[in-house]
């Protein structure tokens, strides 16, 4: 029997874009490249088939060029432009980051004039795992604003 570990994370921020923009700056290449910069890499390709099932996959290179990580899953589930889910396999040569399975949740909200975006991380093993990754949302998110 497989269990799940009830450790996750959550996090969210608000926005002064309708929810349709803020959902494309999260799926289209173009967008992500501009503003996702995960310990200062950059996003180098992207698959991103859009539908249950389907691929999602990130590719990250250092500033030079050289492939430094990726990022690949799969979408468990999908309503367009409110909500996405999807797991979060992170494949690392070095051992800056340790390689591991998450399942992420990502909900789009319209608020007043704006935008909130909701992101639920879950599968993690400790407590300790949890802050690197927290720290890597929040100044995502930030960016992403």
């Amino acid at each position: 029997m497989q269990t799940t570990s009830a450790i996750n994370l959550q996090v969210a921020k608000d926005f002064s874009v309708p929810v349709e923009r803020l959902y494309e700056a999260w799926v289209t290449e173009p967008d992500l490249k501009a503003w996702w910069r995960p310990m200062g890499n950059v996003l180098s390709r992207l698959i991103n088939d859009i539908k249950e099932g389907g691929t999602v996959q990130y590719e990250f290179a250092t500033e030079g060029g050289e492939h430094s990580f990726t990022i690949t899953g799969e979408y468990k589930e999908v309503e367009q432009g409110k909500h996405l889910q999807y797991t979060w396999n992170w494949e690392v040569p070095s051992n800056a980051v340790e390689n591991a399975e998450f399942l992420l949740t990502i909900d789009f909200k319209p608020q007043g004039n704006g935008s909130r975006l909701e992101v639920s991380q879950d599968n993690f093993k400790d407590e300790e795992s949890v802050q690197p990754h927290r720290e890597g949302w929040e100044k995502a998110l930030e960016d992403l604003k």
